[in-house]
């Protein structure tokens, strides 16, 4: 489907609250996407336009409403270009959300109308479509979601959503794993790092030797870890134990650590 027709799409339209100049504006993004490699979208480069997707009724309410129809048109752009998770896979290779709030604290809407106050609960819908997003194409390999207000108030829905980030994608042959995944700025404890880490270390030893894989470059600074020297020496001391593997995890500032190796 050309531009001209797809910015007229009512899926399109419909993500981008009907305003057709936000679609214009969300199409030249993904189309320098395409042609770069790179999704450049931090919060303050979408700035002219988020205004108006969070204005827009029709959603749940919750500050991610813009980023979340934003991230809704981008899908639906690529599938209407004839991207799919198999035979035409969208040729990005990072993808950048970086100030976004991808998890928000809702109150629930019950059955019947407004009732007495709630406990807030989490709603995880634009997390959801973003690691969607980075998993559905063998082209990603860097996901950089900080200051994204990620944390554990966002429970298992929260923590599940991130694990899946460095988890295997795909199956067999086929399958690969990201190289780089940026959680800095977050509000992580040590026990939702803890559940992070351990999971990118057991998918990595449980890969056959002889596959290819470039190590994961995983960036946590700036969480609320509290001790988080002592937390790193416990997971270096499980990886051993676990997985015999020593050195399975290293500090970025740590001699012999790079990107590589």
């Amino acid at each position: 489907m050309d531009n001209e027709k797809l910015v007229r799409n009512d899926a399109v339209l419909h993500a981008c609250g009907g305003n057709r100049e936000v679609a214009v504006a969300v199409l030249h993004l993904l189309d320098e996407a395409l042609e770069s490699g790179i999704l450049s979208a931090p919060r303050g480069r979408c700035s002219e336009f988020l205004g108006s997707l969070e204005d827009v009724d029709g959603e749940r309410e919750g500050k991610d409403r813009g980023v979340h129809r934003l991230l809704k048109a981008i899908t639906v752009m690529l599938r209407l270009k004839g991207f799919n998770s198999r035979d035409k896979m969208m040729p990005i290779e990072q993808i950048e959300l970086t100030g976004h709030p991808l998890l928000v604290l809702s109150t629930p809407i019950r059955p019947g109308g407004p009732g007495p106050p709630g406990k807030l609960e989490p709603v995880v819908r634009s997390l959801e479509l973003a690691v969607h997003l980075a998993r559905s194409s063998s082209s990603v390999s860097a996901v950089r979601l900080g200051e994204c207000e990620l944390g554990p108030e966002g429970g298992d829905k929260c923590v599940t959503e991130v694990v899946r980030l460095v988890r295997r994608v795909g199956i067999g042959a086929q399958s690969r794993f990201l190289e780089e995944v940026d959680l800095h700025g977050n509000h992580f404890d040590a026990e939702s790092v803890r559940k992070v880490v351990e999971a990118a270390v057991k998918e990595r030893c449980e890969r056959p030797k002889e596959a290819p894989g470039a190590p994961l470059w995983l960036d946590l600074s700036l969480n609320r870890v509290r001790n988080p020297q002592t937390l790193f020496e416990n997971l270096q001391a499980w990886g051993g134990w676990a997985h015999a593997r020593e050195g399975a995890l290293c500090l970025a500032d740590q001699e012999g650590c790079s990107r590589k190796a």
